[in-house]
């Protein structure tokens, strides 16, 4: 006959799905017992507070990019000003301090753009980090296999690092056998 042993079985994959941000649970796409893909979306977080700041993260990508240009065109006022007054230099017609109050206008203003164009990529830069919290909002399958258990159900908030789901690959299978020594002998692969 047959005797009985306690054991556990586990896919040689096991994955608890996460999420990396924090929110709201609007829609759960997959059950236990499903197989799913890698990639595949498994739920999916509330995202109108994310969706209001990339908005404004492009706003201020737009406000950005009107800053350098306003700043190039200072840098060009200001580099035709200093070719205006360089020749009346050289032939004494005027004071060099003009050329030296029109250069010093001309460093002030490529400064100015500098740190205009930082501005730009600061913004975009923001633009990008709530981008892939939007993209962060659907969490997805890290591997295929079949869903074990799921924590997750719409209307429940979902914090960081919280496990939501427990995935695992069934192709191969972990037995961990909790055996007597003695019990051993009965034991066959």
């Amino acid at each position: 006959g047959y005797q009985s042993f306690p054991a556990s079985i586990q896919g040689r994959v096991n994955n608890d799905v996460r999420a990396k941000i924090q929110g709201y649970i609007t829609h759960v796409l997959v059950d236990e017992g499903q197989y799913v893909s890698k990639g595949q979306p498994l739920f999916r977080l509330e995202t109108n507070i994310l969706s209001q700041n990339a908005d404004a993260a492009k706003a201020g990508i737009r406000a950005a990019e009107a800053s350098v240009k306003a700043a190039q065109a200072s840098v060009n006022a200001a580099q035709v000003e200093v070719n205006k007054l360089r020749p009346l230099v050289q032939k004494n017609i005027i004071s060099s301090v003009q050329l030296q109050t029109a250069e010093a206008n001309l460093s002030q203003s490529q400064a100015q753009l500098a740190q205009a164009r930082a501005a730009r990529e600061q913004a975009s830069a923001n633009y990008k980090g709530v981008a892939a919290n939007i993209d962060y909002s659907i969490i997805r399958a890290p591997i295929s296999g079949v869903v074990l258990a799921r924590d997750a159900s719409v209307g429940a908030v979902a914090n960081e690092g919280m496990a939501l789901y427990e995935i695992a690959n069934l192709g191969d299978l972990w037995v961990d056998l909790h055996i007597f020594g003695r019990d051993a002998q009965h034991i066959r692969p």
